[in-house]
């Protein structure tokens, strides 16, 4: 809604002068709530689908029961499963693809710091590829104050003792397609860097890692969210896809 008011704010975000209020992710308990509305609507599947790619966000998880719900109302529920919820990914992806580019915008640098090393080994492990955070960043502890953040808003999930990723597959494909769209070699990758003032956030020896590391992902990643929509589909982030070295 800024961005849309922009052009007669003159300067201020129009909404600036409002009280900020942020809904908390949804529980187990709220999302089985929210979906048990539906009735028969969905099958168990859809449910599992749905909680996979939206996390915890109760307007993720509003818009991709919405795809499905839609999808249902023209007929197509005998659809085999992978091509039905490719369908739906894409679609749903396309509704929410301007709020992860909002959120990305509004994060501070360390924020996108951490989501970036976090969501490339997500993204690695989705091809069978295992990436270590820790080997990545040399002080990860520094940014404990901003995982602690990112968990208590719903973006994160610790999995493990240590270890988190992305609560929502859908974040993972706003990445891969901004990845797609901005990195073919070193210095395009730098330029992104610096673009998202992430830059001076790293050490030479993370950048060299992390640079290596994300050209790995975006040559596998061949057509950037469609790609990871396609593999999730198969089999709910079990990729069949195979390709990136160490």
């Amino acid at each position: 809604m800024n961005e849309i008011t922009r052009p007669i704010s003159g300067g201020s975000p129009f909404f600036n002068t409002f009280g900020e209020v942020r809904l908390r992710p949804f529980s187990e308990d709220a999302i089985n709530e929210l979906l048990d509305r539906a009735e028969s609507k969905f099958i168990d599947v859809d449910q599992e689908y749905i909680k996979k790619v939206a996390g915890g966000h109760p307007y993720l998880l509003q818009a991709v029961a919405s795809s499905i719900w839609e999808m249902y109302e023209t007929g197509e529920k005998r659809t085999p499963l992978p091509h039905r919820y490719e369908r739906v990914g894409w679609e749903f992806y396309r509704t929410v693809e301007a709020h992860f580019t909002d959120t990305w915008r509004n994060w501070s640098d360390a924020n996108r710091k951490v989501i970036t090393v976090i969501a490339l080994e997500q993204i690695g492990k989705l091809f069978e590829h295992q990436f270590a955070v820790d080997k990545l960043m040399e002080n990860p502890d520094d940014f404990a104050t901003e995982r602690s953040e990112l968990t208590e808003s719903g973006i994160l999930i610790e999995v493990e003792t240590d270890k988190w990723e992305l609560a929502s597959q859908a974040f993972l494909w706003w990445l891969a397609d901004e990845l797609k769209r901005n990195v073919r070699d070193d210095s395009e990758f730098n330029e992104w860097l610096q673009r998202n003032e992430i830059d001076a956030l790293l050490t030479k020896g993370e950048k060299e890692k992390l640079g290596k590391f994300a050209k790995q992902v975006v040559s596998v990643v061949e057509q950037g969210a469609l790609t990871l929509i396609q593999s999730f589909s198969e089999g709910f982030g079990e990729s069949l896809i195979k390709g990136i070295s160490s």
